[in-house]
Formats: structure tokens, sequence, C-alpha cells
């Protein structure tokens, strides 16, 4: 009994600190991580328009490595009560053909643009 007992307390244990972790590497969108220009993959094959131009919908998550730090972010959309399907936009305002997440990256909800969506930034393994 006393052996189940000490496995449910690690089991516990390991999931509080797993959720912490997680919890931490959440990242706010006015982070200056965040402020910098991320070099577009080529394997997204998304191309840069105009400053002109619609923003593009990006397919998330949208994860892109640091140029100065060299971690890797995770970009998603967190969809609010009331919509069902919130898009991550990227419009290139200053037409470099790189991604600055703080002021290029957009959410918004497909079916109600009025609704806002936020983006929620995480850091996540880099896959090369």
């Amino acid at each position: 009994m006393k052996t189940i007992m000490q496995a449910l307390v690690l089991v516990l244990l390991c999931t509080l600190a797993t959720a912490r972790l997680q919890a931490q590497t959440e990242l706010s969108m006015d982070s200056p991580v965040m402020d910098v220009n991320f070099t577009l993959d080529p394997v997204l094959q998304i191309d840069p328009k105009p400053a002109t131009a619609q923003p593009v919908l990006i397919p998330q998550p949208l994860v892109l490595k640091h140029p100065k730090n060299g971690k890797c972010y995770a970009f998603r959309c967190a969809k609010p009560v009331g919509c069902e399907n919130c898009g991550l936009y990227w419009k290139d305002r200053n037409g470099d053909g790189q991604i600055n997440p703080k002021q290029e990256l957009r959410c918004r909800c497909q079916g109600d643009p009025d609704t806002a969506c936020k983006i929620r930034a995480r850091e996540v393994a880099c896959h090369e």
C-alpha cells in the first residue's frame, strides 16, 4: 500500500512539474524575443507580398527559429469564445521578406472579423 501511494505521489509531482514547465515556455508577444526578424523558411512556400498587399494566411502552428538565440518558437492563434476558426495572418509591412512576429503577425476570426483572437507563442524543440 505504501508503494502504491509513493507511486501516485511521484506521478502527481511529475505531472505538476510538466505543467509548470509548459506554462513557463509560453511567451508574450510583448517580449523582446518576439521583436526580431525571423527568416522565412522556404519549406513553408509562402511568397512574401508587398507591404500594400492583403495579409497571407499561414498554416498553424508556424514554427520559426530565432536568428539570435537559436531557439525555435511555435506561433498559433488562441480561439476566443464565439469564434470557431482563428486564422494566423502575415503581412510583410516593411517589405524585407522576413517575419517580425510582434509587428507583422495577426490572428483574426475567420467567421467574424470583429472577434479578436490572440497570438500565442511557445518555445519548442527545433527540428532540422
